[in-house]
């Protein structure tokens, strides 16, 4: 997460998060994010965690979108923006 970075402009982003093409599936994307916001919601000033995508061919937005995240209709660095309520 890029808490605090200034050129980010949430205080919680996802950056990047990657799982090798040959352990997709398996659920170990889901845990990750799982702990993530574990962690987010112990936190008193944690109400969303970003994220960004590019969408077509491999990209992770119907993870994202299957995850709970949703579409802002923003865009940031060329990439969709999506919010996930904490």
């Amino acid at each position: 997460m890029a808490e605090g970075n200034p050129d980010v402009p949430w205080p919680f982003y996802l950056w990047r998060m990657l799982i090798d093409g040959r352990f997709q599936g398996r659920g170990y994307g889901r845990a990750a994010l799982d702990s993530a916001t574990a962690h987010l919601r112990s936190r008193p000033d944690a109400r969303e965690l970003m994220t960004s995508v590019v969408p077509g061919e491999g990209s992770p937005l119907g993870f994202y979108l299957r995850y709970g995240f949703v579409e802002t209709g923003e865009m940031h660095d060329h990439e969709h923006v999506l919010r996930l309520a904490l």
